[in-house]
């Protein structure tokens, strides 16, 4: 049967456009019983198309009227957010205020996620939303939660002159200090000021009843993000593990999977990568295990996850972790989406298909810009990728527009006055200048490198991060490489490889090329470190190997847009999601997606993929 606007199935019933509403009240379909499965929710649907389009035609006037009874039945079922979408159109302005007051006061876990809460503000009428103290908190939290910074600090401005001016006649007033002071702490934290922010979180938590409710749980949350991104993971280590704890038990996704994601990328810098991997897989599982998958955590951790399994060389794994999360953050409106992105462009990278990096990192760089940039960033994923296909000229370009120097200040996160100048970007820099100074055969540049790396050195062996200790010493032996000092060349080599750690780091050594192949070979011939040189060296021929197939035998070569459409193809990804990622229409998709058909003599996606494979247009 062919369902329309004007045609729906409830259960048994069918709904036409030609029915009246006393033909659909006498065969009672306004009062429907309903349960909570998918069947349900589709036949419910295609009954509120087609009861509005009756609507419409014949008395458009009690639409408003049926949407606030949904609303109300709604809430009856609990079912919070449908109700404040239908309370919304039906311009109960109020009453869908009151229901986002109640859901942001709850002490157990709010049913509505920041995306929700997001458009159900916007529909709001001004008024509401800037003086009424728990929905600006709403506010602030949404702003803050989806990088919508400028909006959060002016939620918090308005709620501290609201707090200032009406305290009598406003209930929870200790409550809602303490959340004014926490957002403070996390916009300090925003700019850069780590010490303020754990102050005021701190103090937050000593205003707020100290109680198990999600509001003080996010702050908690906050509080590990922030000693996260001060990389102070003495201090984070037990309150991580008291937030994953406090999540499980109260069943909030947020906490419970990001203290273990944040456990795990303060591990993997401190070179225990196997037990990083194993707290990302626990969060994965228990994602999956109470379907929390499609949730801002359960994106968050699958990328993780994949990151570091990319760093193992797991690169088949790390790419199907990588896609399966881009595609639920896309379907799901989850922030995350871009640091997806440029995880993705790295696992390709390595597997050595540049386009579809390239097109990852495009599609990184059109995403709201949300990251923690200690980890990943868009300018430095881009830049590598110039280096890696031998682009120096380009990777140049960035490094002369940065503001960055040799002498700069170094910081392991960026901040709101200086959003480059972390470590991750300095790290970036020096890599930059040993090209240039190779390519050029550049002394001056060369110099300055290892000047940078020397300080890179002492910077992250103070603050414990044992990998990047490990990744300056790996770029010195290839800066001496390129001044032909052979012997300090080795030794700092050597210094790397005694780095202690625990767990297979790889595509650190891989991922610096040819010239790192040649010193692993005058390592494996002084016998010292052969065995992990001599490993390295197996997965560098083999990559070679594969690269060397990666060419396109048929006689009609596919476009570089049926090139892009395939990749995404083979993500899994639909029709329409493709469409979203490339901004073109879905028939657009469907037409190039019909020319890979016949170029490949194909009649399917699956087909498609595996004969893109099988041939070496895919990795």
């Amino acid at each position: 049967m062919c369902h329309s606007l004007c045609e729906a199935v409830v259960g048994e019933n069918i709904v036409h456009g030609t029915d009246t509403l006393e033909q659909l009240e006498r065969r009672n379909l306004f009062v429907v019983p309903l349960d909570h499965n998918h069947t349900w929710y589709r036949y419910h649907h295609l009954f509120a198309a087609a009861l509005r389009h009756i609507l419409q035609r014949t008395e458009p006037d009690r639409i408003l009227i049926y949407h606030d009874r949904a609303a109300q039945w709604y809430q009856q079922q609990g079912y919070i957010a449908e109700a404040i979408q239908h309370a919304i159109a039906a311009r109960s302005f109020e009453y869908a205020a009151s229901l986002i007051e109640q859901e942001i006061q709850t002490s157990e876990n709010p049913r509505l996620d920041a995306v929700v809460l997001r458009q159900a503000l916007t529909a709001l009428p001004t008024e509401l939303t800037s003086t009424r103290p728990w929905l600006l908190v709403a506010k602030a939290w949404v702003g803050f939660t989806s990088s919508q910074f400028a909006e959060g600090i002016m939620a918090i401005q308005l709620l501290e002159q609201c707090l200032n001016q009406n305290p009598p006649e406003i209930e929870n007033v200790d409550r809602l200090w303490g959340l004014v002071i926490a957002l403070k702490g996390a916009h300090a934290r925003q700019q850069g000021n780590t010490v303020d922010a754990i102050a005021c979180m701190e103090k937050a938590l000593q205003l707020l009843p100290q109680d198990q409710s999600w509001l003080r749980s996010l702050i908690l949350l906050n509080l590990g993000v922030t000693y996260f991104v001060a990389d102070n993971y003495k201090a984070a280590k037990q309150l991580l593990l008291e937030v994953s704890q406090i999540g499980k038990a109260q069943g909030m996704a947020d906490l419970a999977i990001a203290g273990l994601y944040l456990q795990a990328q303060f591990l993997a810098l401190r070179g225990r990568i196997d037990e990083a991997v194993s707290l990302c897989q626990q969060g994965l599982e228990l994602a999956t295990e109470r379907r929390w998958l499609a949730t801002y955590a359960g994106v968050l951790v699958q990328v993780a996850l994949a990151d570091l399994l990319r760093e193992q060389n797991q690169l088949e794994t790390a790419a199907e972790h990588v896609t399966q999360s881009i595609d639920r953050a896309i379907q799901n409106r989850q922030p995350g989406l871009m640091m997806g992105y440029i995880t993705l462009a790295r696992v390709r990278q390595a597997q050595g298909d540049f386009p579809s990096a390239w097109t990852a990192i495009h599609a990184a760089e059109r995403c709201q810009p949300w990251l923690w940039s200690t980890i990943l960033s868009v300018e430095a994923g881009k830049v590598r990728l110039q280096l890696a296909e031998g682009n120096v000229d380009a990777a140049m370009a960035w490094a002369n527009s940065s503001g960055l120097s040799g002498d700069g200040e170094l910081r392991y996160s960026p901040t709101q006055q200086s959003p480059q100048g972390s470590e991750l970007d300095y790290l970036t820099f020096a890599r930059v200048l040993l090209a240039y100074g190779r390519q050029h055969s550049s002394s001056a540049h060369l110099r300055d490198a290892m000047r940078l790396l020397t300080r890179l050195q002492t910077f992250t062996q103070a603050g414990g991060r044992t990998i990047r200790v490990m990744e300056t010493l790996l770029l010195q032996a290839l800066v001496f490489q390129a001044q032909g000092d052979r012997t300090r060349s080795l030794d700092s080599l050597h210094q790397a490889l005694n780095v202690p750690r625990q767990g297979n780091y790889s595509r650190l050594f891989l991922d610096e090329g040819k010239p790192m192949a040649e010193l692993l070979q005058m390592v494996v011939s002084q016998n010292i470190h052969a065995d992990a040189a001599k490993r390295l060296l197996t997965i560098f021929n083999s990559v070679e190997a594969k690269q060397s197939t990666l060419i396109q035998p048929f006689v009609e070569p596919l476009s570089g847009r049926e090139l892009e459409v395939l990749r995404y193809l083979a993500t899994g990804m639909s029709n329409q999601a493709i469409a979203d990622q490339l901004f073109v229409s879905l028939a657009a998709v469907k037409w190039h997606t019909r020319n890979i058909y016949g170029k490949l003599s194909v009649t399917n996606r699956t087909q498609a993929v595996a004969k893109a494979r099988e041939t070496g247009i895919l990795p």
